[in-house]
């Protein structure tokens, strides 16, 4: 793979809709609040971020258009959809709230085609375009007896340059809950997509490597099948949160005589358990355990993740449903854990380098 830096002038646009409200399909419960928390975090990762809701055939359009117009060549551009989507003839289409959804023929003409996105990024000769669809759902007009033959979205064939991320395969249907027990305001997709696009210096083969994976390990504790589908002709490196400049260019070794504080391997991984120490999720620690089968933390993640996978895959009881990741885990004692702990790790995961008493203090005190 290519290794890439963007243009210093590349600008960082998105385009973030969430569509609940709809009059004639059924109605949605996490669009909105999904739309909302990527929005979040797109921001905090430099994007400058349109964000729309509850759109009408018309105002879709329009926000689309818009967007267009404020894409020029060289950026770097993220559009994000979270509401009903359908395939019909294998395209894909993203559903307006005010949609009737009558017949097929309707339902292509007054909904958008994702591919008309992908063109207009295209013809505005985007450096990098990733399209991010939460839309794979059923039929959304069944409960108004409306028998349209659809099920989640078609493949899809990206231009260079560009990729598209499903929350989940050709012919699946995404996940809004684990269960009546589980609290979280977003759909399971992008729960997962949001943490690892807070990940400092992950690349984004890495991030949609994790994402899938994650997904597929939730999906499966509640006996439900969804693979986050992924299409790409993009053949650079794309970072939401860059590696800190000090950890690549050469002129600052030179400069400074060392590696830079960020190359550290151990504050690479003490900034790596910091962003899954708080996990609800076996698969986070397992995959912590590959990374660092010897690491400062490796005890203290099998343990958790042992615990996790017990509140994910509890005994057989009679007529009793398991609902993963619905009670936190035990919490570590405060004597173990404090604030000490908390300001350690957030400056590893700063970037600073740390003294031999401060690592010493995390292996004695913070597991």
């Amino acid at each position: 793979m290519l290794s890439f830096v963007a243009p210093v002038d590349a600008r960082r646009l998105a385009l973030v809709i969430g569509n609940d409200s709809y009059q004639h399909a059924d109605p949605l419960t996490n669009a909105r609040a999904d739309a909302s928390a990527v929005a979040d975090a797109l921001k905090a990762t430099d994007f400058k971020v349109t964000l729309r809701q509850d759109l009408t055939q018309q105002a879709m359009k329009a926000a689309i258009r818009t967007f267009k117009n404020d894409v020029a060549g060289g950026d770097e551009v993220i559009f994000y959809y979270a509401g009903h989507g359908v395939q019909l003839e294998g395209n894909n289409y993203m559903i307006p709230v005010d949609t009737a959804g009558e017949n097929p023929d309707q339902l292509k003409d007054d909904s958008i085609s994702l591919q008309r996105v992908l063109d207009d990024m295209q013809d505005q000769k985007a450096r990098f375009t990733l399209a991010i669809i939460d839309a794979c759902r059923d039929n959304p007009f069944k409960s108004n007896g409306r028998a349209l033959r659809t099920r989640g979205l078609a493949p899809v064939m990206a231009a260079d340059g560009q990729a598209v991320l499903y929350s989940a395969g050709a012919g699946q249907e995404a996940l809004d809950n684990l269960g009546p027990r589980d609290k979280d305001p977003n759909g399971v997709f992008t729960r997962v997509l949001i943490k690892e696009m807070k990940t400092p210096g992950l690349s984004f083969d890495q991030v949609i490597h994790d994402v899938r994976n994650q997904v597929v390990q939730l999906a499966r504790s509640v006996d439900h099948s969804q693979t986050p589908g992924y299409y790409s002709q993009f053949t650079g490196d794309f970072y939401f949160i860059p590696p800190r400049a000090s950890q690549t260019p050469a002129a600052t070794m030179a400069a400074t005589g060392s590696q830079p504080a960020s190359s550290d391997p151990k504050q690479i991984e003490l900034a790596y358990w910091e962003s899954i120490k708080d996990s609800r999720d076996a698969a986070d620690f397992q995959d912590y355990l590959k990374k660092y089968p010897r690491g400062e933390f490796a005890g203290l993640a099998a343990n958790r993740a042992k615990s996790a996978s017990s509140l994910q895959h509890p005994p057989p009881k009679p007529a009793a449903a398991a609902t993963p990741v619905t009670s936190p885990l035990p919490a570590a004692p405060k004597k173990q854990w404090g604030a000490r702990c908390d300001s350690i790790l957030e400056s590893a995961q700063l970037g600073e380098t740390l003294n031999e008493e401060q690592r010493a203090y995390i292996r004695q005190n913070c597991q």
